[in-house]
């Protein structure tokens, strides 16, 4: 049995042998080659059940590719403490106001999928997600999540978003005064 063995950028075709050891360093991508080299590509592949189109199965390694590398966003924290006034722009790390350098929107088709929300006290309050061009310029409202009477809120959401632009998240205008200490989390889906 042959096996593709990848060294650098290089690949070779060696046969397999019980003293062969699996490479850790090895990428999902060098992974996927390894399996498109070692199986029959024009294999047919049914989709249904999955989130897949494809219906040939290298297509179908292809395409997962594509997905699990974009689709994974490991997400990003927004935050702000102490008592928090209604429009209260959130930090993101390093201190740094949102408005003014928020989270670079750097994978293709940028689409907020998920708004997390935690905050010291039981309260009523609305999140609102913007982009914009640096420095508060073209601030653009993606969408709003309320919290109702709760210290936190997880929501799906399909807020599509603009790559290249920045994201920044702002306490509404609904609270009362008492919300303290807000996290912000939020995950993204895009394509490579």
């Amino acid at each position: 049995m042959g096996r593709t063995e990848i060294h650098g950028d290089q690949v070779q075709d060696e046969s397999l042998t019980g003293d062969d050891v699996l490479d850790e360093s090895l990428t999902l991508d060098d992974l996927s080659q390894v399996a498109l080299d070692n199986i029959e590509v024009e294999a047919g592949f049914d989709p249904t059940g999955t989130p897949l189109t494809s219906t040939k199965i290298g297509d179908a390694i292809r395409e997962t590719i594509t997905v699990v590398g974009a689709s994974a966003s490991p997400g990003f924290s927004f935050g702000r403490s102490g008592s928090l006034s209604k429009n209260t722009w959130l930090r993101r790390v390093g201190n740094v106001p949102s408005n003014r350098a928020g989270v670079t929107l750097d994978i293709g088709s940028p689409i907020v999928t998920r708004v997390a929300c935690a905050n010291r006290n039981t309260e009523t309050y609305d999140v609102k997600i913007y982009e914009h061009e640096g420095n508060g310029l073209n601030l653009t409202l993606l969408g709003t999540v309320t919290v109702t009477n709760a210290t936190s809120g997880s929501f799906a959401v399909n807020f599509p978003a603009t790559q290249g632009r920045q994201l920044a998240v702002r306490l509404g205008d609904t609270a009362s005064g008492n919300v303290r200490d807000l996290g912000v989390d939020i995950t993204l889906q895009g394509s490579n």
